[in-house]
């Protein structure tokens, strides 16, 4: 019989066994490392592991990091890496060409955006390099795009589920 209180932790993730004890494992590691004592010691810490395809080839990651991450980064460092992604219609542009290319009438059907305001928004995402355009008027996902979109997406259902 499944242990009832893994189940509800686990809520809508679905992990098979062998993936629940790799978190359990990870989850161990980060409590060993906020043991400590002193101001300076870890307050909270974080694992994730990830792997995108795309035209560029595959991407895979992982970070094991302890709050000492946030001393690397200015408030203003970290608003800027994430502004473009404050945007309803920039998420929905990147959900459009997750799994295909797409044409920029075809993203301005799917998405409900003017050509004027589609080409305001993925002017930012092609600099930021989460998107690429493939073609004359014909615009894809970057694997870097696909990894973005993919963590905000579980950070965005952790917090959401707690």
């Amino acid at each position: 019989m499944p242990d009832r209180s893994r189940e509800e932790e686990r809520g809508s993730r679905r992990l098979s066994g062998a993936q629940w004890a790799a978190c359990e494992r990870c989850a161990e590691l980060l409590r060993e490392s906020l043991k400590g004592a002193g101001s300076e010691r870890p307050l909270g810490a974080i694992v994730y592991r990830g792997v995108v395809e795309g035209a560029e080839g595959e991407r895979a990651w992982g970070q094991a990091r302890s709050d000492d991450l946030l001393r690397s980064h200015s408030p203003g460092d970290i608003a800027r890496e994430m502004a473009p992604f404050g945007s309803a219609e920039r998420v929905a542009i990147l959900y459009s060409l997750y799994r295909d290319q797409k044409t920029a009438p075809a993203l301005c059907e799917e998405t409900g955006l003017t050509q004027g305001q589609l080409y305001h928004h993925i002017k930012d995402l092609v600099y930021l390099g989460h998107v690429q355009q493939s073609g004359r008027g014909t615009y894809a996902i970057t694997v870097k795009g696909r990894q973005v979109l993919l963590t905000l997406a579980a950070m965005v259902d952790d917090l959401s589920s707690h």
